[in-house]
C-alpha cells in the first residue's frame, strides 16, 4: 500500500515541444520552468498530451532523462509509459523508475480491445515490475477500451497502484468506482483520482468541465458533483479545498 499520495494540488501534461528536427528540448524546458515557477504541484512527461503514442524510444527516453534532470526534485514527475504492448510498456516503466520519475502513468491498451480480465493482469504485471507507483489512466474515446468499476476494484488492492485517472464522462460509472473502492482505498489518503468529465448543453454548445480529485479522503465530494452536473444545468462550479 502507497502510504503518501504522489502529489497534492494539481498536475499540468505538459505537451512535448517538436520541430521537424525532433523534440525542442530548449522549450520543453522553458516549460518545466514556467509551470514549476507559477505553482504547478506536479507534471506529467511524455503522457499522451506529451505525443508518448509518437516518439521513437529513443527519443521517449531523452524526454524523460531530460525532464527530471530539469525537474530536479522540485516537484513530482510522473512519467508516462503505457503502451498496447505490455512488455514494451514495462521496459519504458523500468527506464522511468531509473531516470528520476516519482510515478508512472499508464494508459489501456489502445486498438487492443483488451478484456476487463485481460486489464487486470496487464496493470499488475506492469505495477509488479515499476519501482515506483502506478496511476491507471482510463480514456475509452481514445483507446477503445473502457475500466469498468468492477475492474477498478479489483486492481485497488494492488500495493504499487496508486490512483486512478478516469476520463469516460459517465457520472454513474465513476460513481459506482467511488462506492466499491472508497471504503478500502480513498480514506486512506493515500490514492489518486482524477475525473475529467465532458457535458453537453443544447442551449450552450460544447462545455467541459475538468475536476481533479487528490487523495479524495472525503470521497462524499462525489455528492457534490452529482448535484452540480444535473440535466438542465448550464454552468457548475465545483470548488475543491
Amino acid at each position: 500500500m502507497t502510504q503518501n499520495p504522489v502529489f497534492r494540488g494539481a498536475a499540468t501534461a505538459l505537451i512535448t515541444p517538436l520541430t521537424e528536427n525532433g523534440v525542442d528540448f530548449d522549450a520543453l524546458g522553458k516549460l518545466i520552468d514556467w509551470q514549476i515557477d507559477e505553482g504547478i504541484n506536479a507534471l506529467v512527461i511524455a503522457g499522451t498530451t506529451g505525443e508518448k503514442s509518437t516518439l521513437n524510444d529513443e527519443e521517449h527516453h531523452a524526454v524523460l532523462e531530460f525532464s527530471a534532470e530539469r525537474i530536479a526534485g522540485r516537484v513530482p514527475m510522473i512519467a508516462g509509459t503505457g503502451s498496447n504492448d505490455t512488455a514494451h510498456a514495462i521496459e519504458m516503466t523500468r527506464f522511468a523508475c531509473g531516470c528520476g520519475a516519482d510515478a508512472v502513468l499508464v494508459v489501456t491498451p489502445y486498438y487492443n480491445k483488451a478484456t476487463q480480465n485481460g486489464l487486470v493482469k496487464m496493470y499488475k504485471t506492469i505495477a509488479d515490475a515499476s519501482e515506483k507507483p502506478l496511476i491507471v489512466y482510463n480514456v475509452p474515446s481514445r483507446t477503445g477500451v473502457g475500466i469498468e468499476p468492477a475492474t477498478y476494484a479489483l486492481l485497488a488492492d494492488h500495493p504499487n497502484i496508486a490512483g486512478i485517472k478516469e476520463a469516460n464522462g459517465d457520472l454513474s460509472r465513476i460513481m459506482k468506482t467511488f462506492a466499491l473502492i472508497g471504503d478500502r482505498r480513498l480514506l486512506r489518503n493515500a490514492f489518486l483520482f482524477f475525473v475529467s468529465l465532458f457535458f453537453y448543453y443544447k442551449t450552450s454548445g460544447l462545455s467541459v468541465l475538468i475536476l481533479v480529485f487528490v487523495t479524495c479522503s472525503d470521497y462524499l465530494i462525489a455528492r457534490r458533483i452529482a448535484a452540480a452536473s444535473r440535466p438542465g444545468r448550464k454552468r457548475a462550479w465545483l470548488v475543491l479545498s
